[in-house]
């Protein structure tokens, strides 16, 4: 899961006096760097051109080449109506778990990253798999309140992450293993997204364009 310590636009004051780092993809594995020790210095400071090694070596933690391949790849998740398909497939006993920890609640939530697209959270109850699919399956059709307000619905091509009420993760599920591991990776869920880090926006991690 990403740190808490990447922010979409580091637009409010209480930035000031952090670190900033900002990464674009432009064309041809060519990246777009700007960073500064603080706001006021990254606001100031030059962007330059780097590539796809010097990004990676650039972002200042070990996520550097899972945000690189995010953003190169403009990574989507699965819909919700392949999770259920996938869950369907295998063996009845089989219970699903989450690469991130945990068993997935069959209630949906607005992902607050995309409105649109529904986020899986960690249960307290075991499902099995068929049980599972059938639970979400039972969510089309319903709508769902969204973290700022507005009534979303659940449709069985919205894209499907994982993450709290609220939280942005930009942890999207890819797939549903034989023995029902709910896979995830870092997606950006857009198309040309650019990241910026910035370690003092708490719980907040974003990727857009």
């Amino acid at each position: 899961m990403l740190n808490d310590h990447i922010e979409l636009h580091p637009h409010t004051a209480h930035h000031w006096g952090k670190p900033v780092v900002e990464l674009e993809y432009t064309t041809a594995d060519n990246y777009r760097y700007r960073a500064g020790a603080d706001f006021d210095e990254y606001w100031q400071a030059q962007p330059r051109i780097v590539s796809r090694q010097e990004a990676i070596a650039l972002w200042p933690d070990d996520q550097g080449a899972e945000v690189v391949a995010a953003i190169t790849e403009a990574r989507t998740p699965i819909t919700l109506q392949d999770v259920i398909t996938q869950l369907k497939a295998l063996p009845p006993d089989v219970v699903p778990v989450l690469d991130t920890g945990g068993q997935p609640d069959a209630f949906l939530n607005p992902y607050r990253g995309n409105n649109a697209d529904m986020a899986l959270s960690p249960g307290s109850e075991l499902h099995p798999a068929r049980t599972l699919a059938r639970l979400l399956a039972s969510e089309i059709g319903s709508t769902r309140t969204g973290y700022k307000g507005g009534e979303f619905l659940i449709h069985g091509q919205c894209g499907l992450w994982v993450a709290e009420y609220g939280e942005v993760t930009y942890r999207g599920v890819k797939g549903v293993t034989p023995d029902g591991l709910i896979q995830t990776a870092l997606m950006s869920g857009v198309r040309d997204p650019v990241v910026v880090r910035c370690p003092h926006c708490h719980g907040a991690g974003h990727i857009n364009s």
